[in-house]
């Protein structure tokens, strides 16, 4: 197979030239406008939904309510078998579970009609005490592994940890906090509104077009939780690790729980042979957070990664040379070596590209001329890597191009190109003669494209396929191919293969929940080894003299993601020079083209990173998320 590296396919021309189209671009002919009216109470029942001077503006077509029977059917949440982010469908029933829930949706012929509307909607409710906080009275507290008794949600238990860490000369006890975040996306899916949508399109006989205002979008997407996490280390005199504890709390809805994984890569970034790791859910009056972009990963390498800086100050350790000197052969829960773990090389390039040994240890210690304070960070992060059930289509044709209809959808992860990539790669063939059908819904069906789990399993699913095509075009295992010459000889206009693959663990059933939309519901589990993907972060923070405001100047990423082509870095005027690069080394044991996960790794490791280099800069440790000028001043 030739080098991955070709120019990049698909959507990036038309992205920076904003000539790409998004839903929210397209207006229908005869297109009417939806805008939402949201309950203003935490919790509680609607006694009266009174819509009188709303149906009286020029123009609306139609007030939706749990009062007009919709004749929707909840969808479910998606980790229980169901489709939404949420498992309440609105507009079904009087009952408010949070603050910002839909309990209308007025259609008009324009869109200030439908927003003005919307405005005169008043509801009245019997409002019921709600908890929003997770330490306010109400909230109640549920350890994970009994509310959500799956195998895989359990606590990480490996060796005796409290035993471990009670012997240990040095010890790490601190409590670290992340709160929530909110992501406010142009388009996404599998959220409330959509299903009382369709149904105001069908009522009206219209299309129907709903751009949520920004205000609303914080109700309506996936949100971080906001959670606590306590994390005590023992090491001995020189900072070699012995036990480590990690006890999370993540704040909850009442109706929802998001199953957390901090723990997974807690556990297995070094050489931890005693470990424990608890989960609880904190269920509040809100609406249940969802997935975001490492969504517990992120805050687990936080809490854990500050924790090693502190141990590093105590032990007197440089640390980068305090996590190398803790650098794990093999997976210290299972015992299964890694496939492969190139995590100490990271740290190592990353060093040596970062110029780290300019770096004087004591915080405060680097200073400019005008008084300037510069700290010097590092931190590192994982990501499992998880393959799931794909399907995918090649149909090669006379004219010796080749099709791809592949399970996944291209989000500007760049699936696009590696597809392409793979195909032009292994039949020999000009990248311009292989064309990617990704995600219509004409085409096979695909799995959901999370979890950085797409691109990688899409080309496990496009490796079997195109062994299928050799066969069926009577061509070798390997080497280049004239496809329209080998289509010619079978007498038919095309051939075509199909492959559908799943990963080991993942009962055949799997295969049929992705053909109707759902998630894999177990699995992967790979039988003679671990694999995760792995970064190494560098950050240079300055913090003004005066106003102590922070800036990051500066950031060098190193990552072990396996075999990959080039990856371009957007540019923002707020941060400094961004470096990223990857160790590139094959991993063949997880799939044959030697890849493994980037999309959900990348920010792994940065937040700790930058508070670490907060640290070193000014010598406060600041253990929460975000990071505030007070906390510096």
């Amino acid at each position: 197979m030739t080098d991955f590296a070709i120019p990049r396919v698909g959507g990036g021309k038309e992205k920076v030239t904003d000539s790409a189209r998004f839903g929210a671009d397209r207006t229908p002919e005869g297109c009417a406008y939806a805008m939402p009216v949201v309950a203003t109470v935490g919790k509680g029942r609607i006694t009266r939904l009174d819509t009188a001077d709303a149906e009286a503006v020029p123009g609306v077509l139609l007030i939706l309510s749990h009062l007009d029977d919709p004749g929707i059917e909840p969808a479910g949440h998606i980790m229980s078998d169901g489709y939404a982010s949420q498992s309440p469908q609105p507009l079904l029933d009087d009952r408010v579970a949070y603050r910002g829930r839909p309990i209308a949706l007025v259609v008009a012929d324009t869109l200030i009609a439908a927003a003005h509307a919307a405005s005169l909607v008043r509801a009245e409710y019997d409002e019921e005490p709600s908890a929003v906080e997770p330490d306010a009275e109400g909230a109640e507290t549920v350890p994970q592994e009994e509310a959500l008794p799956r195998p895989f949600l359990a606590d990480v238990v490996a060796g005796d940890a409290d035993g471990a860490y009670e012997r240990s000369p040095l010890r790490i006890d601190e409590v670290y906090e992340a709160g929530p975040q909110y992501q406010v996306p142009m388009e996404h899916a599998l959220q409330p509104h959509l299903a009382p949508l369709a149904v105001a399109a069908r009522r009206v006989g219209r299309p129907v077009k709903l751009v949520l205002p920004r205000a609303r979008t914080f109700h309506a997407s996936s949100s971080r939780p906001k959670a606590r996490h306590r994390v005590r280390l023992g090491a001995d005199r020189s900072g070699r690790l012995l036990a480590a504890i990690h006890e999370v709390d993540q704040q909850a809805s009442r109706h929802d729980l998001l199953p957390a994984t901090y723990t997974e890569i807690a556990s297995r970034l070094y050489d931890i042979r005693n470990f424990r790791g608890r989960r609880r859910h904190v269920r509040t009056g809100t609406r249940a957070p969802g997935h975001m972009r490492a969504p517990f990963e992120l805050q687990a390498a936080f809490a854990l990664e500050s924790a090693i800086d502190e141990l590093a100050v105590a032990a007197g350790r440089d640390p980068v040379e305090l996590r190398l000197a803790n650098d794990a052969r093999t997976d210290p829960v299972t015992g299964k070596p890694f496939s492969p773990r190139r995590l100490a090389a990271c740290l190592r390039r990353g060093a040596e590209l970062f110029g780290w040994e300019r770096r004087s240890p004591d915080p405060c210690s680097m200073c400019e001329a005008d008084g300037t304070l510069v700290g010097w960070g590092v931190a590192v992060g994982a990501y499992p890597s998880k393959t799931v059930p794909v399907q995918v289509r090649l149909t090669a044709g006379a004219d010796g191009r080749v099709l791809l209809d592949a399970g996944g959808h291209e989000v500007g992860q760049g699936i696009t190109t590696a597809l392409v990539a793979a195909v032009s790669g292994d039949l020999g063939i000009p990248p311009d003669a292989v064309a990617v059908a990704a995600g219509g819904t004409g085409g096979v069906p695909h799995h959901l494209t999370a979890g950085a789990r797409g691109t990688d399993s899409t080309l496990l699913a496009v490796h079997a396929a195109l062994r299928e095509l050799r066969q069926r075009l009577g061509a070798g295992p390997e080497g280049p191919v004239d496809v329209a010459a080998a289509v010619k000889r079978t007498g038919a206009d095309e051939v075509m293969a199909e492959a559908v693959t799943r990963a080991p663990g993942q009962p055949p059933e799997a295969i049929d929940r992705m053909r109707r939309g759902l998630v894999a519901p177990v699995g992967p589990e790979y039988p003679g080894f671990v694999t995760f993907s792995f970064i190494a972060h560098f950050a240079e923070v300055r913090v003004e003299p005066v106003t102590r405001r922070i800036r990051v100047s500066r950031m060098v990423s190193v990552a072990d993601c396996g075999r990959v082509a080039d990856y371009a870095i957007p540019v923002n005027a707020d941060v400094g020079a961004i470096e990223v690069d990857v160790i590139g080394e094959p991993g063949y044991t997880l799939t044959p083209m030697g890849v493994k996960n980037l999309g959900e790794v990348a920010p792994v490791g940065v937040a700790p990173a930058i508070a670490n280099a907060v640290f070193h800069a000014t010598g406060r440790r600041v253990r929460r998320l975000p990071i505030l000028i007070e906390d510096v001043l």
